[in-house]
């Protein structure tokens, strides 16, 4: 058990349930082992011996369990990529390498999932805070003019903007002209 428990995590950066790991897995590294019989037992509760065993394999990867250090670590790591990067799986991929390099346990996928949701929402409330203290009346004028739909056509100026042009797209040729 003490081994499957390394292997997994190793592999996983983080200990999965007793129950995820499948019986294949470990009946293969028994066989590696040169034991006759897998000793990884189909439904293992948390018993002291459990906690012993992740204890002892902690020890010997020199990792450590997630906990205030490493939410503190993880914060600050999807703080700072969260102003070039808004997908969410960025953000947690940043801290799942963040924590792998530290030497700690991943925590559970919700766990990112919530602080994610949560920083990236931050974030984003303050680059629109920095963005609004700079537009003037102007600014916001030529923005609501995207919005109103003109009055021969079937979208509006922003739905047009956000469109890519296709090929042979004459606007294609007025917009280099316009940087050259």
């Amino acid at each position: 058990m003490l081994a499957t428990m390394l292997k997994t995590r190793q592999d996983l950066g983080c200990f999965p349930a007793t129950d995820e790991v499948h019986a294949d897995t470990a009946a293969h590294l028994a066989l590696q082992l040169g034991l006759t019989a897998s000793v990884w037992p189909d439904a293992v509760h948390r018993t002291k011996s459990l906690y012993r065993y992740q204890a002892a394999v902690r020890s010997y990867l020199s990792v450590t369990p997630y906990g205030d250090v490493a939410e503190g670590l993880v914060t600050k790591a999807i703080l700072e990529t969260a102003e070039t990067m808004s997908d969410p799986a960025d953000l947690i991929n940043q801290a799942i390498e963040t924590l792998q390099a530290s030497a700690i346990d991943l925590p559970a996928f919700s766990t990112f999932d919530r602080l994610v949701k949560r920083l990236r929402a931050e974030v984003h409330t303050r680059i629109y805070n920095r963005v609004l203290v700079r537009v003037t009346a102007k600014h916001l004028a030529i923005l609501d003019a995207l919005l109103v739909k003109p009055a021969n056509t079937t979208t509006t100026s922003f739905n047009r903007l956000k469109q890519t042009p296709g090929p042979g797209d004459p606007d294609d040729n007025q917009a280099l002209d316009r940087t050259a």
